[in-house]
């Protein structure tokens, strides 16, 4: 009996053991791909290959790459998926990869992008018989073995997800990979635009964009304004499906997309100060790329925000005349230069006395005021948003004078130009 339990006990240390150098070739697998993809030169990656004894499994002379799955983010916060889980469902999907690389002729390498916190998984494969499948139809069988593997998670119907997988074209050399890798990090962020089901390559995402700029986005937000003083909810609801999911979808420009939002926000934030409104903090929160998974979620955000907000106003607040409007529109375009009275009458062709009448009446403060305003909103974006000298970004506010820049910070935001920035 008691060799019998030293046989077990040795038996399950000698399991441990197998266990343990398991994990390690794992972790080390993990390392060597991603230093290959993220970049490291040839030499010293056969170097690294051969001290901990790890050879990735690719011919570099002639293969391709894609990167499939969801992006970390949203495991946790829309599926419940915890870190032992996720191995378990990658493990089962690499499996069922390598199977499927074989039966369309092709073999290759796949693990965990790590270097970028993605946790997205990145498979490079090349062809090892003469009659084989296209490389787009190996991404597709791959991209629909992740799809399968997260709709067997409980949420995922539900969660606003899909599986984008995208593709690289052939490439000749293991040189070439690090820059292919980039370009498809780039186009995997598109996920944001077209969260589908589907593999996207930079052909097929060039035949699909069209193009818009930042005059047709304030077009359209000059309209929005319009029908929200209105209170016309259908219109309301039409102008910003135009804008996001028309015009920003297709135009796949996350800078374009993020400056729409910046001037929506930077409207309700005005709003909410001018109508003494509570919903700063809301506002904030809500208007933030970061929360959503789609473009399309983001658009129904701001459509909710939108009728919350004007629940809360007063019935007898009404719109602003058209003259206050392209007022606002043109000290919003034009905040980065000396700006006067005269020059915003001038402009609009009407006389001073008048234009200064009609804005302080229906936006409730002067036009130099509002002027301040809105450079302060765009002060604090470029304090949070960039690295710039705050004289420079003082300049570049349309205030030469730093001194009076620092008066008017603080007398905004409570807080000197340094300090906010401080505060991250």
């Amino acid at each position: 009996m008691e060799n019998k339990g030293n046989m077990g006990k040795a038996e399950r240390e000698e399991n441990r053991e197998e266990k343990r150098e398991r994990k390690q070739r794992e972790y080390c697998h993990i390392y060597l791909f991603n230093e290959a993809l993220f970049g490291q030169s040839w030499e010293h990656l056969k170097t690294m290959e051969e001290e901990v004894q790890v050879n990735l499994k690719v011919d570099f002379s002639n293969y391709y790459v894609c990167r499939t799955g969801i992006p970390k983010k949203w495991y946790s916060t829309r599926l419940g998926i915890n870190r032992n889980r996720f191995a378990e469902m990658f493990y089962t999907f690499q499996a069922q990869a390598y199977e499927l690389l074989e039966n369309c002729g092709y073999a290759g390498d796949m693990d965990v992008v790590n270097y970028d916190l993605s946790k997205q998984a990145a498979i490079l494969f090349y062809p090892i018989r003469s009659h084989c499948s296209t490389a787009r139809e190996v991404a597709e069988g791959i991209s629909a073995l992740w799809e399968r593997t997260y709709r067997a998670e409980a949420g995922f119907e539900t969660a606003g997800l899909a599986n984008l997988t995208v593709l690289s074209p052939r490439l000749g050399s293991y040189e070439e990979l690090a820059e292919a890798f980039a370009r498809l990090s780039e186009l995997g962020r598109l996920s944001f635009f077209v969260m589908e089901f589907m593999v996207l390559d930079q052909e097929i995402c060039e035949s699909i964009r069209r193009p818009c700029d930042f005059r047709q986005v304030l077009d359209l937000l000059s309209e929005w304004e319009q029908a929200f003083f209105d209170r016309q909810y259908g219109d309301i609801d039409a102008i910003l499906r135009q804008l996001f999911c028309e015009k920003l979808k297709y135009s796949f420009d996350e800078g374009l997309c993020r400056r729409a939002l910046d001037e929506i926000r930077s409207h309700f934030l005005y709003y909410n100060e001018t109508f003494d409104h509570t919903m700063e903090n809301e506002i904030r929160r809500l208007l933030r790329m970061e929360n959503y998974a789609c473009i399309e979620e983001l658009e129904q955000a701001i459509v909710k925000l939108s009728r919350e907000f004007l629940e809360g106003l007063p019935s007898n607040i009404h719109h602003l005349s058209g003259l206050s409007r392209r007022a606002i529109q043109f000290l919003r375009e034009n905040y980065d230069r000396e700006i006067g009275l005269n020059d915003l009458a001038t402009e609009l062709n009407v006389a001073p006395a008048y234009m200064s009448r009609v804005f302080n009446r229906e936006v409730g403060v002067r036009i130099p005021t509002y002027l301040a305003r809105v450079r302060m909103e765009k002060a604090r974006q470029l304090l949070k948003d960039t690295d710039l000298k705050i004289s420079e970004i003082a300049r570049q506010v349309g205030i030469e004078n730093i001194q009076y820049f620092n008066v008017l910070f603080k007398k905004d935001a409570s807080v000197s130009p340094q300090e906010y920035r401080n505060m991250g």
